[in-house]
């Protein structure tokens, strides 16, 4: 997990080291096993491809466009909000004093 097939001899030379310095013990299963390693396919094409096919079905978009809006009317909606309790705070003032 977290990893790609460059990390493989990486991760080999670590535990052979390990063993070399005792640390771990070797056992049939890590000798037999490290010489059948099978590789992952390389996801990234097909992750790319997928990307694309996201992208063609949401259509053609501006990320930064459709954020500058989204935080354009929340700031609005905020000050609208702030001019309203304005507006009830000072008319009720005067009604009561008018």
């Amino acid at each position: 997990m977290c990893s790609t097939n460059d990390d493989v001899p990486r991760f080999l030379e670590f535990f052979e080291r390990q063993i070399t310095l005792g640390l771990l013990q070797s056992n049939p299963k890590f000798i037999k096993s490290k010489g059948n390693i099978a590789m992952l396919a390389d996801e990234r094409a097909e992750a790319k491809a997928e990307k694309e096919k996201i992208k063609k079905k949401k259509g053609p978009s501006n990320d930064t466009a459709d954020l500058e809006k989204m935080i354009l009317a929340k700031r609005q909606g905020a000050f609208q909000g702030f001019l309203n309790n304005l507006e009830q705070k000072y008319c009720q003032a005067d009604a009561e004093a008018g």
